[in-house]
Formats: structure tokens, C-alpha cells, sequence
């Protein structure tokens, strides 16, 4: 997750709302508010279902 003053999180998204994003890193938790994320970068392409 990089944040919009440039700073990168790494971690496991482990949950989330309609304002934040709770994020997992070495056995640490942040909750991050959505607003401050810029973008999200995953290590592994992620497969969508289209119906």
C-alpha cells in the first residue's frame, strides 16, 4: 500500500470499511483511513470472476 505522502506498508489487508483499511505486518496491526491511501500493489496478479 503506498500512501499519498509516498510512504509504503507492507502487510495482509485483513479487513476493512467504508473509511479504513485494516492491515497486517509481522504480527502487527495498522488501521490505515482510505482517504491517505494512494495505491494498492499486490505481489501476485489477482484473478476476478466476471459474471
Amino acid at each position: 500500500v503506498f500512501l499519498v505522502n509516498g510512504f509504503q506498508l507492507r502487510g495482509q489487508v485483513k479487513g476493512f470499511d467504508n473509511f479504513t483499511v485494516l492491515l497486517e505486518s509481522e504480527g502487527k496491526q495498522q488501521l490505515i483511513y482510505k482517504h491517505a491511501i494512494s495505491t494498492y500493489a499486490p505481489q501476485k496478479n489477482v484473478q476476478l470472476e466476471l459474471e
